[in-house]
């Protein structure tokens, strides 16, 4: 396998702008209550050098996304906070996705913690802070790194252990803080699998009729993620240091175009990350090494037109470090500057 890229330097401004929020009233402990919230954010990606996309490439590509939240919720006697949680999402420049980006129920204790059951992410995406995260817009927690990197570069750009689709169904159990401390669990019976039928899915009408994606891309069973983060708040800095990893099998859809056997067995899924994130003032860096192994890698090679490929034996885009260093002006506006180097 060819390395696809060695390192890049992104530069990103960005303006969010939140939309307005309506609660109907204020929790209390004999009923829920429903809120409405959401946001959107703009920017524009020069794509005018080395795009590899078909057709004539635009100088600038605009692109824009938001979601709308509803929550119902409410507090028992006992002080638990509990609720659902329906996002829906609006991105121009994915048209081919379920509207329905999260789905979830959840509940919250300060002595017991707090869990999700349903389509959302899990601790390897919410307990880990890295670079992406202090870019705004262009960033993890506000916007979408990897599709600038695909509008630029036209290649799979992902600085995180996290499967393409961590919004699968799972259970999510995270601690209460102690002492700066925090340990969370997470357990996703397939990466495929959602709580509703999903955009690019079929009904396999056999003698077992089965839903499937129409896709040949591997997928993970059985996974176990697992985080352990520490926060340490200093007079005028916050420090914060987290590593998170998971572990599951790799399977993939026997499908006309790459039918089972040897060809579709992959390796199994098995991963890790560190990263920290550093306040001060109005200055935030961030920092995470990560490594994929070979997760969802084919072990043998798959056959064209009859003949067997060499099985391969170098991997690429398994590992690597990303950092970001970002200002904020005024709540909602930032400027940041990433360097991300992939192997």
């Amino acid at each position: 396998m060819k390395k696809i890229f060695k390192s890049m330097l992104f530069v990103g401004a960005s303006l969010t702008a939140l939309a307005c929020s309506a609660d109907e009233g204020r929790a209390v402990t004999s009923g829920p209550t429903l809120s409405f919230g959401g946001s959107v954010t703009g920017y524009g990606v020069g794509t005018n050098q080395k795009v590899r996309i078909q057709g004539n490439a635009p100088a600038v590509n605009f692109v824009s996304k938001g979601n709308l939240v509803m929550s119902v919720g409410g507090q028992a006697t006992n002080g638990m906070t509990y609720g659902a949680v329906g996002v829906v999402q609006f991105d121009r420049a994915k048209t081919g996705i379920d509207r329905i980006s999260e789905a979830y129920v959840y509940g919250n204790h300060d002595m017991l913690g707090s869990f999700k059951l349903g389509d959302t992410e899990g601790v390897v995406s919410n307990m880990m802070y890295s670079g992406t995260d202090v870019l705004g817009g262009l960033g993890g927690s506000a916007g979408d790194l990897d599709k600038l990197i695909n509008l630029t570069r036209a290649v799979d750009f992902r600085p995180s252990i996290a499967p393409r689709n961590d919004k699968a169904t799972k259970l999510v159990w995270v601690s209460p803080e102690y002492k700066g401390f925090q340990i969370g669990l997470d357990f996703t019976p397939s990466t495929k699998l959602r709580g509703r039928e999903g955009r690019g899915s079929t009904l396999n009408n056999g003698a077992t009729p089965t839903m499937r994606n129409n896709s040949i891309a591997p997928y993970s069973t059985n996974l176990l993620g697992g985080g352990i983060s520490y926060n340490k708040a200093f007079q005028k800095c916050n420090f914060g240091l987290y590593v998170v990893g998971h572990t599951g099998k790799s399977r993939g859809d026997a499908i006309a175009a790459n039918s089972g056997g040897s060809q579709n067995t992959y390796h199994d899924t098995k991963a890790w990350q560190v990263g920290t994130l550093v306040d001060y003032q109005n200055w935030q860096f961030a920092a995470s090494y990560f490594d994929r192994k070979k997760s969802w890698i084919r072990k043998q090679a798959a056959t064209v037109d009859g003949v067997a490929q060499t099985n391969p034996t170098s991997y690429t885009n398994t590992k690597g470090v990303d950092l970001g260093i970002g200002y904020d002006f005024a709540r909602n506006a930032n400027l940041g500057v990433g360097y991300t180097h992939i192997s």
